[in-house]
């Protein structure tokens, strides 16, 4: 992550005024948990141009990480709007922002298309969204699911990764795949 952000700043170097070089510096940054130097590149990439639907989501995202998912919907809807046939992962977005606010269905509902996929990332929050409501048996195969897919990273692994500005978050994550049945 540390050459990712390296190169995301040496992008934006040579290119300021272009909106994607801050939007690729920014999501290096989120990942890396430095939310404030992303959420810094994500305002200037909107400042140049408000009209990319990307950004404008990965803004709603950034705000989830921060403690924020209550900010993140007008984001996520300006994108949406601008890119009515957005590649699916925006759906993965809103389901972060959505399993932060408590709203479970809409979290699962999100990551649906998480089980043909088969991203452990997507699967994990699927997971936690149905843990939380409950349905432990649909969680329980979505964790099997996982470990087959990754049987060298631990999901509970993938949660703490996860660049949470307040550990709380953090924990709200890994509360739910307890629920789902993971013994951490």
């Amino acid at each position: 992550l540390d050459r990712s952000c390296e190169l995301g700043r040496k992008a934006v170097l040579l290119d300021e005024g272009d909106a994607s070089c801050h939007d690729a510096a920014a999501w290096c940054f989120i990942r890396s948990g430095r939310l404030e130097e992303a959420q810094s590149h994500l305002r200037r990439a909107i400042a140049i141009n408000a009209h990319d639907g990307m950004v404008q989501s990965h803004m709603g995202f950034l705000l989830s990480y921060m403690g924020r998912s209550k900010e993140a919907a007008p984001y996520f809807e300006r994108g949406e709007r601008l890119n009515p046939f957005a590649a699916r992962w925006y759906a993965s977005l809103i389901g972060v922002s959505a399993y932060m606010e408590s709203k479970y269905e809409a979290a699962a509902s999100s990551f649906q298309d998480a089980l043909d996929a088969e991203w452990v990332w997507d699967l994990m929050y699927l997971a936690a969204a149905l843990g939380q409501l409950g349905r432990k048996a649909e969680a329980g195969a979505i964790l099997v699911k996982c470990a087959r897919l990754k049987p060298d990273i631990p999901v509970i692994e993938f949660a703490k990764a996860e660049p949470y500005q307040n550990p709380a978050d953090t924990e709200h994550l890994i509360e739910g795949l307890r629920k789902a049945g993971l013994d951490c």
